[in-house]
């Protein structure tokens, strides 16, 4: 009886060849993905359909591994669907804030979230301005990490005259 024969033989024999050929297998893997991407598409949503309990046991997996890039990928999901995500959008730079929220979060043990200085859809408040819509864009120079406290206090408002860019000094 070979290994062909024995499913614990083969098991080992392919997870031994994956290791052996990860690099490349990935690689191609890549290709193939890019080369035929409505084939790709299809055998994902087929296999979402089929094992939504792996795929809720994989996601959750990897959003306890990545909860800072999980909240980023959340949170541009939104900004594309209001429209607010410019096509100069730093992915790299967004999600590493997000990041930062995260271990900040766990360092500290007190609970920060990102925050955009000006909402995506909020109100002016403060000063003898008036409520006015203003809506804000999705892009890490509008971001700031703070405590959940001071995000839920300050909700979808932007006071102007309480607003110092990052760019000014006292």
């Amino acid at each position: 009886m070979g290994w062909r024969d024995d499913p614990e033989m083969r098991k080992a024999y392919y997870a031994a060849y994956y290791q052996k050929n990860r690099d490349r297998l990935l690689s191609s893997y890549s290709e193939y993905q890019k080369n035929n991407p409505k084939k790709t598409a299809v055998h994902s949503a087929t296999y979402r359909a089929r094992n939504p309990e792996k795929v809720k046991i994989i996601r959750k997996t990897y959003s306890d591994a990545h909860p800072g890039s999980t909240v980023a990928f959340g949170t541009k999901f939104a900004a594309e669907k209001r429209h607010a995500l410019p096509s100069w959008y730093d992915h790299e730079k967004a999600d590493l804030i997000y990041r930062q929220a995260a271990w900040i979060t766990m360092a500290s043990g007190i609970k920060h979230d990102v925050d955009h200085v000006i909402p995506f859809a909020g109100s002016l408040t403060g000063g003898k301005r008036g409520p006015f819509n203003v809506c804000g864009l999705h892009v890490h120079t509008n971001l700031q990490i703070i405590t959940k406290n001071s995000n839920y206090k300050k909700g979808n408002r932007f006071d102007p005259d309480g607003y110092l860019h990052v760019g000014t000094s006292l």
